[in-house]
């Protein structure tokens, strides 16, 4: 099983590495220099990415509070009051 995973994920891999070629490509030939080439492929930050990385890093937070916080109030029992027990 986890052989045929690995294969998996180097067939995606490969398949993900493969597709800019196609785009590269055209816009070679529609005249694209080289810096805008390299522009495109390496910093390629669209006007969005603030956005969804705020958002994401929002989200995170968020989830580690909740899994802090909500099974502390939760609890029925006083954490001082069962120290004292053992």
């Amino acid at each position: 099983m986890l052989l045929i995973a690995c294969a998996n994920l180097s067939n995606l891999l490969v398949a993900r590495g493969l597709a800019p070629r196609t785009d590269v490509a055209v816009r070679v030939a529609l005249g694209a220099s080289r810096g805008r080439l390299l522009q495109s492929r390496v910093f390629g930050v669209s006007g969005h990415d603030p956005i969804f990385i705020g958002g994401g890093a929002l989200v995170l937070v968020s989830a580690v509070l909740a899994a802090a916080l909500i099974p502390a109030r939760a609890a029925p029992l006083d954490p001082m009051r069962a120290l004292r027990v053992e």
